[in-house]
């Protein structure tokens, strides 16, 4: 599910218009959802019928996580943390969603009657080219922090850790992959293999 998928359709409309008006002076997407967002947030208020509809429909389809990815290739660092931090604020307001960083919180927000929000990167833009070691790992650390429990490893096309499903030859993981790998499990981020070589 893409970063803006899990957003509630009462707020679909409010994210257009603010992505046109944004857009027209010149902001990033990423920075029209986080204005947004805070209205979004009020929209249920406003709108009980398409909120109490939408819950049903979770409930009835027996959704109780929804993975969020808050960054895309080619996006760099910056426009994850907006892009987190709005998808962050919108579940602190609303009564419908949680974010979660652990199996016992999806447990309590499921509990609350509440679906779970974990937070995923796509591929690692958003980290710098590994020439720095050391840096490369503790940014890691640092999304971790943040709330992301799963990252895209390769996203498609080959990259500094593994190929990519559309490559037409499957090289698997490199020694550096590997090293991330571990890094990973050590930390508490789970890798997501979707786009990754076969």
């Amino acid at each position: 599910m893409d970063g803006f998928g899990f957003l509630p359709r009462v707020g679909q409309t409010i994210i257009v218009e603010a992505r046109a008006h944004f857009r027209e002076r010149g902001f990033s997407n990423a920075e029209s959802l986080q204005w947004a967002i805070a209205r979004i947030n009020s929209a249920p208020a406003r709108e009980p019928e398409a909120a109490a509809l939408e819950r049903e429909i979770f409930s009835e389809a027996g959704v109780s996580v929804v993975i969020v990815n808050v960054s895309d290739v080619g996006e760099d660092a910056r426009h994850a943390l907006i892009n987190l931090s709005a998808h962050q604020q919108f579940c602190r307001g609303t009564q419908r969603f949680g974010q979660a960083d652990s199996v016992r919180e999806i447990r309590e927000l499921n509990s609350a009657d509440k679906v779970a929000v974990v937070f995923s990167m796509n591929g690692f833009s958003p980290l710098d080219a590994p020439a720095d070691r050391e840096r490369f790992f503790s940014a890691l650390d640092i999304w971790r922090s943040l709330g992301v429990r799963f990252m895209h490893l390769g996203y498609n096309n080959r990259n500094w850790f593994c190929d990519g499903c559309e490559e037409p030859t499957d090289g698997g993981l490199t020694n550096l992959g590997r090293e991330l790998i571990t890094s990973m499990e050590q930390i508490g981020i789970i890798p997501d293999f979707s786009h990754a070589g076969h």
